[in-house]
Parts: structure tokens; C-alpha cells; sequence
């Protein structure tokens, strides 16, 4: 009456893990779009945060400018507070751990709009100190500051591409 069914284990667990990716809302990430009106951007930033979103936007085919007057719309990136402070302390009295963190204010703007209002943005790591070796621990030192701004740039980044996904809503919702 009722025949038996074996499924291979390999395609069981295939199936069983694309239903969980699935079902856990994973989708792939659009690229970044930014509507030609509102390109070339002009990034107003310090040299650090400027460097890094520009190689991002261009990355993904967005054009960027260094005239602030030939740009189809601003994006500002303000460093609102820069904070190094003590997490551990060693047997010795020394800081052992230090939670280094930035706080970014950013806007986006364009002649028509506001894409963006005055948001903060925050990132926070921590570094190992060990005064014996200076050398190291200024490297280190330059390399947290290059995540810290990896950071703050991935963070601009998802909010450019929300507000370029959420702006046509936003019409459709107000003329409705």
C-alpha cells in the first residue's frame, strides 16, 4: 500500500539546509545604486573617511568627485568623538586591554532632498597593550584605527542602500 522512500543523506541534509538559510530571512545583498541625479557624490570627509567610502562607492560603480560644485549631492562624514579608554588592568598596575571607539556623524543631501539626515554612527574595538613592545603595539594601533573606519564605512554603506530602497516606498506611501 504504502512504499518506502530513502533519501540519500547528503540530499537530505542539502535540503534540510537550504530551508533553514531560507527560512531564516538570508537574502544576497543588492548591489549599491545611486539614481544619476544624485551622482557624481562629493564626499566630505576627513582624508581617512574619505578615502575608504570613495573606494567603496567606486567599487560599485557609483561616480565620485572632488568638486564640491560639480556634485550631484553631498555626503558628510564628521567625526563627533574619538574615545580610548581602559578595559584591563595588568598585575603591574598597566592597562592591559584599551576599548578603542569612534563616533561619525553622517548626512546625505542633495540640491532636491535630504537622502540622509544627521545620523551617528559608532564603532568600537578593543586592542591588547604590552608597553615592552612599542613597536608592535603601534601597529596594532594603525590597524584598529583602519577596522574603525572599515566600520564606520560599512555602516555608511547599508545606509545608503536603504535609503535608496526606501525612498521609492516612501512616495508610494504619500501619494496613496
Amino acid at each position: 500500500m504504502y512504499k518506502l522512500v530513502f533519501i540519500n543523506p547528503f540530499h537530505a541534509v542539502f535540503i534540510l539546509a537550504t530551508l533553514i538559510i531560507s527560512g531564516c530571512g538570508y537574502q544576497l545583498q543588492q548591489p549599491l545604486v545611486a539614481e544619476v541625479a544624485l551622482q557624481p557624490i562629493y564626499i566630505d570627509a576627513q582624508t581617512q573617511w574619505k578615502v575608504s567610502l570613495t573606494r567603496q562607492l567606486m567599487a560599485n560603480n557609483i561616480t565620485v568627485t572632488k568638486n564640491r560644485n560639480a556634485a550631484g549631492s553631498v555626503i558628510t562624514l564628521q567625526q563627533v568623538d574619538r574615545s580610548n579608554r581602559s578595559l584591563s588592568v595588568s598585575a603591574e598596575g598597566r592597562d592591559a586591554e584599551r576599548l578603542r571607539s569612534v563616533n561619525v556623524q553622517l548626512a546625505w543631501v542633495s540640491t532636491q532632498r535630504t537622502l540622509i539626515a544627521p545620523v551617528l554612527l559608532s564603532a568600537e574595538r578593543e586592542q591588547l597593550t604590552n608597553p615592552e613592545q612599542r613597536a608592535a603595539q603601534q601597529r596594532e594601533s594603525e590597524l584598529v584605527d583602519n577596522e574603525l573606519t572599515q566600520m564606520i564605512t560599512a555602516q555608511t554603506l547599508q545606509l545608503i542602500r536603504y535609503a535608496q530602497h526606501s525612498e521609492p516606498n516612501k512616495a508610494a506611501l504619500s501619494s496613496q
